[in-house]
């Protein structure tokens, strides 16, 4: 292998050449994607909705089919396209595998979900995100603490707002009652 950044197409592709084409199991996940994906949008356009609803319950399985669609022949492209199966295995990966697992990371992650857990009744639904992502981010190495909580408290609101105004769907406000719509 050469040490050149980054690698080509021969750098990453091991062994002898292929004796026909190897890529068939991956060729048959792909078209198995898009069947899924089509079966999801036909099944989709018979789902009704009455007239008070301001989406339809159409409109995330149809933007999930089409997603799977886009993706699957996406997929079919590349693999037509790229006979070799590339093999870069365990070279590829930025994960030392020896390392052992830092449980204060997943300690602090699971004290973020329990945050937001107690909080999201009481607090609303905004600030127990805020402070289930300034928890979890900080777990994660982030250093700004109220960076990540007014990151998290933004965070909180848009999706809050598109839930609330665009679905449809209540939150709770909480704290916030007073000043949300």
């Amino acid at each position: 292998m050469h040490s050149e950044y980054p690698p080509t197409l021969d750098d990453i592709t091991e062994g002898p050449e292929p004796k026909g084409w190897e890529r068939w199991i991956e060729l048959a996940v792909a078209i198995g994607v898009i069947v899924v994906a089509i079966v999801i949008l036909w099944l989709a356009r018979d789902f009704r909705a009455p007239r008070s609803v301001r989406v339809s319950p159409r409109v995330f399985p149809q933007l999930v089919g089409i997603g799977m669609l886009l993706v699957g022949v996406w997929y079919v492209i590349d693999i037509v396209r790229s006979p070799k199966p590339l093999s870069a295995g365990e070279d590829s990966e930025d994960v030392d595998i020896t390392a052992k697992p830092s449980w204060s990371t997943l300690i602090l992650v699971g004290v973020g979900l329990t945050a937001f857990a107690l909080l999201v009744q009481r607090a609303g639904f905004a600030i127990a995100a805020g402070v289930m992502f300034a928890i979890c981010s900080t777990a994660m190495g982030a250093k700004n603490i109220l960076l990540n909580l007014g990151i998290g408290l933004a965070m909180g609101l848009a999706v809050y707002l598109m839930f609330d105004t665009w679905l449809g769907v209540r939150l709770p406000a909480g704290w916030l009652e007073s000043v949300l719509p």
